[in-house]
């Protein structure tokens, strides 16, 4: 029997990472209304756009200080850095996917010397102490705002027998119901529960690392 491939897609706030790194630069760096703007997009009184994109936008502060700021503050889940290199060792592809912004994600990743994932999240283009959000992995046909997910995973289905999806939130369940297996907590362990959707649920990626290699052990005998 040939050898599958597997690919992992991966989430990035408080999926890689054991806390939100948006709310980490947003509370240093924003203007002091934001968590009132972030409830005032979960009562759908505005659009993701005004949460999401404003509040960054808003920000005075150049790429380098608060890059400095979050390789002091963002941490990520125990065992990630060795399922990374524990994917580069047996062949697997690796990802992430994130509505997140990507300068923050690439300052995380280059804090713990990480350079082989590629990065599909929300990019940004800096100018000075002012940044600009720029939509490139949105799809006319998806609802969702930075990014469409589905996309990304379906651009892998073509080269991958097995999709892996780790992720936490709503807007993981998309590309999750695409996908082979899934590994999940907080919403979209719920999520996955509402629609009979079967789970692996994980705290940190040792856990993650373990059934990963007995997939790959199921799928190579």
């Amino acid at each position: 029997m040939s050898k599958k491939s597997i690919t992992v897609l991966i989430d990035f706030d408080d999926t890689i990472t054991t806390t939100n790194v948006a709310h980490i630069v947003l509370s240093e760096f924003a203007e002091p209304n934001w968590p009132e703007i972030r409830q005032q997009f979960i009562r759908g009184e505005i659009p993701p756009e005004g949460y999401f994109e404003t509040p960054f936008e808003n920000i005075s502060a150049e790429k380098s200080i608060q890059e400095n700021h979050i390789k002091q503050q963002a941490e990520v889940r125990r065992g990630f850095t060795e399922f990374n290199k524990f994917c580069v060792k047996n062949d697997i592809a690796i990802a992430i996917v994130s509505r997140g912004l990507d300068y923050y994600i690439e300052a995380v990743l280059e804090k713990y010397q990480i350079t082989n994932i590629p990065i599909f999240a929300v990019p940004t283009q800096f100018n000075g102490e002012k940044m600009k959000i720029i939509s490139k992995y949105t799809d006319v046909n998806c609802n969702q705002w930075g990014i469409c997910k589905c996309s990304v995973l379906q651009k892998y289905r073509e080269s991958s027998d097995i999709i892996i999806y780790i992720g936490d939130g709503q807007n993981d369940l998309c590309p999750a119901k695409k996908s082979n297996i899934i590994f999940a907590r907080d919403a979209l362990i719920r999520h996955c529960k509402q629609e009979n959707i079967d789970f692996h649920r994980f705290s940190d990626f040792t856990s993650i690392q373990t059934e990963v290699m007995k997939i790959i052990e199921e799928n190579n005998d």
